[in-house]
């Protein structure tokens, strides 16, 4: 009796190759990441794009007199213990069904974002979460020009969600609005205000 065999196509060939390629690569290999650090800004490494989304961070800082857009829908992985320095403006302005995301890249927290003294910030449908660490709040106000929140979240934070202090002799302001707060390992917002300031 002649035994039958069984061939298989080519094609089926190249379609189990690339699903295997599919599963082990996952969704990064694919699409590819965007390592940033140090000094960034809109004409030097910025602003930071869908289009390269997800970032990798690392050390950031936005200089003064410099702004860095971030565009809807970034999804930026932080790595430990990094710092996002605003001594400039920070937009990060996401939509409600595109929303921008600052989270950790590792299983340890990264720090925070501090808006340094006449900085400014503007974070509209952001998540920031799992950063804070070494007690630290997420986002730090140091005597900003303006820092808005609008429908933004703040969570799972090693130390405060927010934390600083306002009022240095300049008419500063840190305006939250329509934003949670919660699940935070200290509190949700610490501040030290003195006279002068716009809460």
């Amino acid at each position: 009796m002649k035994k039958s065999s069984t061939r298989f196509s080519p094609y089926i060939s190249w379609i189990a190759v690339v699903m295997w390629a599919i599963l082990c690569i996952g969704p990064f290999g694919l699409k590819g990441q965007t390592t940033i650090s140090g000094e960034i800004y809109d004409g030097n490494g910025g602003p930071l794009t869908l289009a390269n989304s997800p970032y990798i961070a690392s050390g950031i800082t936005v200089p003064e007199n410099q702004t860095l857009t971030i565009e809807a829908g970034v999804v930026i992985y932080n790595e430990g213990s990094t710092i996002w320095e605003i001594e400039g403006t920070l937009i990060a302005e996401g939509e409600e069904n595109k929303r921008i995301k600052f989270t950790k890249a590792t299983s340890d927290p990264w720090s925070y974002i501090r808006f340094q003294y006449q900085s400014r910030g503007n974070l509209k449908y952001c998540d920031v979460k799992n950063g804070g660490g070494i007690y630290n709040a997420m986002i730090f106000v140091e005597n900003p020009s303006s820092v808005i929140i609008e429908n933004s979240s703040i969570y799972n934070s090693e130390g405060d969600g927010i934390s600083g202090w306002l009022g240095g002799g300049s008419q500063d302001a840190l305006s939250l609005k329509k934003s949670i707060i919660l699940n935070n390992m200290q509190d949700g917002i610490s501040l030290y205000i003195r006279e002068l300031a716009n809460v």
